[in-house]
């Protein structure tokens, strides 16, 4: 678990890009709801800061923060057998 990285919520963030503005639109949705939230895309893009606007916008934002690297544990996965001998 982590500590929010900032107090950054959706409605703080603007865009004139159509595609980015998409995005927003969908991360508002997205902190309405009670689902578990990916986000996919290259590195630097920011996935981790829209990660905390969704997370600062939702009804969970008083609690934890919880940040999955899936690349980073993929590597891990793939230097370890998961079936040993």
């Amino acid at each position: 678990m982590q500590e929010p990285r900032s107090r950054l919520r959706i409605e703080d963030l603007t865009t004139s890009n159509q595609a980015m503005a998409r995005c927003l639109q969908l991360a508002a949705l997205a902190s309405k709801s009670d689902v578990p939230v990916v986000l996919l895309g290259e590195t630097g893009t920011g996935k981790t800061l829209l990660a905390h606007a969704i997370h600062n916008s939702s009804a969970r934002a008083g609690r934890s923060f919880i940040a999955f690297n899936a690349l980073g544990n993929q590597r891990h996965a793939a230097r370890e057998p998961t079936v040993r001998p």
